[in-house]
């Protein structure tokens, strides 16, 4: 039923662009080929299931999944040791896994136990983004509710909102970050050094952190103490910022002294769709924009400090992520940025860099 369901949302139109085959032209762009009609040789998504008659609790890999410790922190086993669970063999993993193959862009991944049931989808970040497994994710329980004539039109299928981004003329005030832009000479000496930090730190492991509802409040406390001077004063920073911000303090304590004169630059994503109404007009009860649709804003922060304030640093950085999301997730930002990018791709192939020639992302 699963993938059934997912198969009808995939051949209504214009949702019918996730079930085609990602090629690229002789210019070097990529072409999303959708089959007419998919056929069982030439299906809208893979499928894959595995079942096993024993308890999940039973089975060597499923029974170290992780598992909430809601009396205490707990660092656990990271996602990549559980890839068998979630991506089955002949998957693509990789672009050219898909350009030299006749696979839909989607897979579904079921492995059933007698108590429990593990439902992985995998799809290429080109063409789906974290709010477009959203979209996905709706519709498919739509078609399970039998409420298939409720899924919402896909509209970015035939054209890229995108495309738009940065021509509007009625946006055009600067980036934020743009007298920070590290270009021309100075990004050759930011890729020297960042080649350096790969060959120091090469080593990178996954792990899964749970942080309980009273950790959490705990470190919020803490930030706020850190940055409320005034006893009347109110600031707002998210649990999100406090959680990042307490992060990225532990890793520089971990890895620079407090004499350090580097700037950390931490990056956040964030989705365009709510942003920039401009590009994307429809609401999102109204209509589904399945595709990559998302930029990053940056928090730039002196290393030493961090060091040197391992906990009095964690509110301060917080409180100037909240800064960098307001000031940079604009409308008129969005359409800045799509233009900076667009210029910094043409000329060297890379995003725009913010920061200067010492920073570590």
């Amino acid at each position: 039923m699963l993938h059934t369901s997912l198969a009808k949302v995939l051949a209504r139109p214009g949702w019918k662009k996730l079930g085609g085959r990602i090629r690229m032209t002789n210019k070097g762009k990529l072409e999303i080929h959708v089959p007419e009609p998919f056929t069982s040789q030439r299906p809208a998504l893979k499928f894959h299931h595995d079942s096993f008659d024993v308890s999940i609790n039973e089975h060597p890999l499923a029974s170290t999944l992780p598992r909430a410790t809601p009396d205490r922190p707990s660092v656990q086993v990271g996602p990549s040791t559980f890839r068998a669970l979630g991506v089955p063999p002949g998957t693509p993993v990789c672009l050219g896994d898909y350009l030299k193959s006749d696979s839909p862009q989607l897979t579904l991944h079921i492995v059933s136990f007698t108590d429990a049931t593990l439902v992985s989808l995998c799809w290429p970040h080109i063409a789906v983004d974290a709010m477009s497994l959203r979209d996905i994710s709706v519709a498919w329980s739509l078609v399970l509710a039998g409420r298939e004539s409720d899924v919402p039109p896909m509209l970015s299928a035939d054209e890229d909102p995108m495309a738009r981004a940065g021509f509007d003329p009625a946006f055009n005030e600067p980036h934020a970050l743009q007298k920070r832009w590290v270009m021309g000479l100075w990004a050759f000496f930011w890729a020297f050094r960042f080649i350096l930090d790969l060959l120091l730190w090469r080593k990178m492991e996954t792990r899964t952190l749970f942080l309980p509802r009273k950790t959490v409040h705990e470190l919020k406390s803490l930030a706020l103490r850190s940055i409320s001077t005034d006893p009347s004063s109110n600031p707002f920073i998210s649990d999100g910022d406090v959680i990042t911000a307490w992060l990225s303090v532990m890793a520089t304590t971990a890895m620079f002294s407090p004499s350090s004169t580097r700037t950390i630059s931490i990056g956040n994503a964030f989705d365009l769709r709510t942003r920039a109404p401009s590009l994307f007009p429809a609401e999102r009860n109204e209509a589904s924009y399945v595709q990559n649709a998302v930029f990053a804003y940056w928090t730039l922060f002196p290393a030493g400090y961090m060091a040197s304030n391992t906990h009095s640093a964690i509110g301060p950085v917080a409180q100037a992520m909240r800064k960098a999301l307001e000031e940079q997730t604009t409308e008129a930002s969005v359409h800045t940025l799509a233009r900076l990018s667009r210029e910094s791709l043409e000329f060297c192939g890379v995003p725009p860099l913010f920061g200067d020639t010492s920073s570590f992302w």
